[in-house]
């Protein structure tokens, strides 16, 4: 329970590592903020850990909102992210370039910056971003998410 009293805000957190992390962070007594944009996955997390959930897009600012606009976050792991469906260099739209710069990179980018006067203030706090391999290879994925990866 070493981090018992403490807020643990999570995002990706309905599946995969996000939903690791939110069970680890949980069992060692942190108040999870589970955060996705999938509400029915998201709901069975919240369910099985107690926690709260909040559905949100971080890509947009709204969503960013609705995660940072809490009173104590002593906790930010950025792990939401999004693939490009392994598409080569010349086949990426505008479209899907700006969606997987947002979500992979702005996002996380804002987020950091909102909590961050926060734990200052309160004199510390942590920040976790989650990459991914395609950070050490460029031929592991598609372009648009080995760039927002590395």
């Amino acid at each position: 329970m070493r981090l018992e009293g403490r807020v643990a805000v999570i995002t990706g957190a309905a599946s995969g590592i996000g939903r690791s992390m939110a069970r680890c962070f949980a069992a060692e007594g942190a108040s999870v903020v589970a955060v996705d944009i999938d509400e029915s996955r998201l709901a069975k997390v919240v369910n099985e850990l107690g926690c709260e959930g909040v559905v949100a897009d971080i890509s947009s600012p709204e969503g960013v909102a609705a995660i940072i606009d809490r009173p104590t976050v002593d906790i930010l792991c950025n792990n939401a992210g999004i693939l490009d469906r392994l598409t080569p260099l010349l086949d990426v739209d505008d479209a899907m370039w700006d969606r997987v710069m947002n979500i992979n990179v702005r996002a996380p980018f804002k987020l950091c910056q909102g909590v961050l006067p926060g734990m200052l203030e309160r004199g510390g706090g942590v920040i976790v971003n989650t990459c991914s391999a395609a950070a050490l290879s460029g031929g592991r994925a598609g372009c648009a998410y080995t760039v927002s990866k590395h």
